[in-house]
């Protein structure tokens, strides 16, 4: 039970985040869909890390844009870091989900 009620309210937010996704990333790309590190080893390096080795290797062997999504503000910080820009900002209709849309080109 707990399941199903978890996906409606997931529901809206992907079929949202699916739409814009194809509104600002067009041919072949690179979708970043998770991108997490353990709260208690946060603030060490090893986002950037994982997010520097991801990349470099995206540069070298199969240069395309990255997209991803996120609903956290501090978030958008640290992929700004890395040259993502952020292509929409919005609340999520239906859900008051705030979410950012980001884009890094082709290197």
């Amino acid at each position: 039970k707990l399941g199903r009620e978890a996906g409606k309210r997931i529901k809206p937010i992907e079929e949202h985040n699916t739409k814009v996704h194809r509104e600002f990333a067009h041919g072949d790309h690179w979708y970043l869909q998770t991108l997490g590190v353990e709260p208690a080893h946060q603030g060490k390096g090893y986002g950037s890390l994982l997010m520097e080795y991801m990349l470099e290797k995206i540069d070298t062997s199969n240069p395309l844009p990255v997209f991803l999504e996120t609903s956290t503000e501090i978030n958008v910080k640290f992929y700004k870091r890395f040259e993502f820009e952020v292509m929409k900002e919005e609340i999520i209709p239906e859900t008051g989900v705030n979410q950012w849309y980001l884009l890094r080109y082709a290197k």
